[in-house]
């Protein structure tokens, strides 16, 4: 960088292919639940727009931040929600009263879609086999000083074992939503997985690193795929095609 960008940044090696989707903002809507996200919301705005997404951000009602006043500046899709217990299960019931279509794709603001991802999403609207779809989690983490993002290979964090599977994709009139932390905030009879390409990429160690430390945020200028999920033996293993600096 020019020395101006004091936290982490991304720089591609090779850009991947967001294909233009089919059926997000007609038969799917993307929610971003969010609190207290102003030192990296526009992050997420900068990307979405840049792949030709316009997610409804779902701001907690505790946010006490400017999280609202930065979605509103950039023309955003936003709503504010209460809930009665501070978790994102617990806002379920608030998201799908402003959701009008019958899918409804959820990506917290820490995290964001692989390629492979979108894609299928479209494909499972238009095959109708289940409804609901759950998606490999690939956890990443910066480390100041390293020219990586690392992503673990231990247990319940790899991707190869995938044991972190989120139930992100559903029809809401196939779901019954239950208020219970560590749950999707439903449930549903029939379930199913999507295969491995299609994973979320997971930023919680980096946002919380760089809110500790109050670093400047210019992390996510665009995403990378993983050019393999194996690695060396260890805790984590820098598989991504991305620039730190």
């Amino acid at each position: 960088g020019d020395g101006a960008v004091s936290g982490p940044a991304l720089l591609l090696r090779e850009h991947p292919d967001y294909s233009p989707t089919r059926h997000f903002g007609s038969a799917i809507t993307l929610v971003v639940p969010t609190i207290n996200s102003e030192a990296w919301i526009q992050e997420l705005i900068d990307f979405y727009e840049s792949i030709r997404l316009r997610p409804l951000y779902v701001v907690d009602s505790r946010t006490r931040d400017r999280t609202c006043e930065i979605l509103a500046a950039a023309k955003q899709n936003w709503v504010k929600v209460s809930s009665k217990a501070p978790r994102v299960e617990s806002l379920l019931p608030g998201m799908l009263s402003r959701v009008s279509r019958p899918w409804v794709l959820r990506l917290d603001d820490d995290e964001l879609p692989a390629p492979a991802l979108l894609r299928f999403c479209d494909d499972a609207v238009d095959r109708e086999e289940a409804p609901v779809w759950g998606f490999p989690r690939l956890c990443l983490r910066w480390q100041p000083g390293r020219p990586t993002l690392d992503y673990s290979t231990f247990l319940t964090l790899g991707p190869a074992v995938d044991m972190d599977r989120q139930f992100r994709l559903f029809r809401a009139d196939g779901v019954t939503l239950k208020d219970e932390v560590h749950t999707p905030g439903f449930d549903s009879a029939v379930k199913r997985p999507a295969p491995s390409p299609a994973f979320i990429l997971h930023f919680n160690w980096g946002v919380s690193q760089i809110s500790v430390f109050d670093l400047k945020t210019n992390v996510w200028t665009t995403l990378a795929v993983p050019s393999g999920a194996g690695g060396s033996a260890g805790f984590y293993d820098p598989v991504y095609n991305v620039y730190v600096f």
